[in-house]
């Protein structure tokens, strides 16, 4: 997959999980799966082509049916107010690239989440649980006409669910783990 990835998320309390996905569910979203993944981070600051916010991730995904395994680039963000990046990200047969980046010596931070998978309104909309981070509603969009666009149906579904006024973070999982002190 390659394309440019328009992404921000809410903080939600843990007492609200269900109940906002209960609402999404009466709001036309349906649920596509559940998964824990475990995300590996890479520093890549000592790379010679290294931008700021650049991130290589290995990511594992644990489901009911077995695992997957992909490997991700996510350019610099081009966009404030939502993080908007190129993405390019392959799937993997197993987790030996993993290895190999660990062999070569790259740091990783690792980050556990929990999520369920919801689409509607030309959304992706994840129900995460991030451990240290807590709860949040996370909306992705790929190629969206502009940010304003995206924005705008990301507000529709906030005020469907009662959540407007929320914060709008568009930082990374990775970002704010580092802010909040979790690695």
């Amino acid at each position: 997959m390659r394309g440019t990835e328009f992404e921000v998320k809410v903080e939600l309390d843990s007492s609200e999980t269900r109940e906002v996905l209960e609402r999404l569910l009466l709001a036309g979203f349906e649920v596509e799966g559940e998964a824990y993944e475990e995300d590996y981070y890479f520093d890549l600051r000592g790379c010679p082509w290294y931008r700021p916010g650049t991130v290589l991730r290995f990511r594992r995904v644990r489901t009911g049916s077995g695992a997957e395994y992909r490997l991700t680039y996510k350019g610099a963000v081009t966009s404030e107010g939502v993080k908007a990046r190129e993405e390019v990200e392959v799937p993997l047969l197993d987790e030996g690239v993993l290895e190999v980046l660990k062999a070569l010596g790259m740091r990783g931070t690792a980050i556990g989440k929990r999520r369920v998978y919801l689409r509607g309104e030309g959304l992706r909309v994840s129900l995460d649980e991030v451990e240290c981070l807590g709860t949040f509603l996370e909306f992705e969009e790929v190629n969206p006409r502009s940010a304003g666009d995206f924005l705008a149906k990301v507000g529709k579904v906030l005020r469907a669910l009662g959540l407007e006024g929320r914060e709008l973070i568009a930082e990374s999982y990775l970002e704010l783990y580092t802010r909040r002190g979790c690695g």
